[in-house]
């Protein structure tokens, strides 16, 4: 059975976020330190593109769980974790090269663009706080990745990692 060389696509994306930080500045206390850890996220929402034999365009609109845990230690006493989570709308838009056509590995890299939805941190004991007043708005990434697709009759099954590279610091105050 013969497949169009060139076609338009949706999808359905999910997956799990594994995100940490670049950096941390809190301030300066010589007896504490910090020792910060990735967090776990989800990631849901939808996809449109166009592909040709070798080359595919997608943008997608995704819900996307940010986040990190922070080990706390005064002196050398372990204090407890500080957790933060930031949800975002997220807009990537990828470029996909593939080396054949139908069931094949592929490369990936594009730009993202996302709006911050909250921003929120966790410590130890009642520690609450709200922090999407001191967030930016707005957040940027360049994305490069890998994936497979498999193709099964006229669907494709896919399976990629992608690393955002975060360029910009989201704090208003520039920490």
């Amino acid at each position: 059975r013969a497949y169009p060389q060139e076609y338009k696509f949706i999808g359905v994306l999910g997956g799990l976020a594994w995100s940490w930080p670049d950096e941390i500045s809190m301030g300066g206390i010589p007896e504490a330190h910090w020792e910060e850890t990735y967090r776990l996220g989800a990631v849901a929402g939808c996809g449109i593109g166009y592909s040709s034999k070798y080359l595919a365009f997608e943008i997608d609109a995704l819900f996307f769980q940010k986040g990190c845990r922070i080990a706390n230690y005064y002196w050398d006493d372990f204090m407890g974790y500080t957790y933060y989570r930031l949800n975002e709308v997220s807009l990537p838009l990828l470029f996909k090269l593939s080396p054949f056509s139908g069931t094949s590995p592929y490369f990936l890299g594009g730009f993202e663009f996302a709006f911050v939805l909250s921003h929120k941190e966790n410590g130890p004991g009642d520690h609450r706080r709200d922090l999407t007043q001191e967030t930016k708005k707005t957040d940027s990434s360049l994305i490069l990745g890998a994936g497979f697709r498999q193709k099964i009759e006229k669907i494709y099954f896919y399976v990629e990692g992608r690393n955002h590279y975060g360029l910009r610091h989201l704090n208003k105050d520039g920490d």
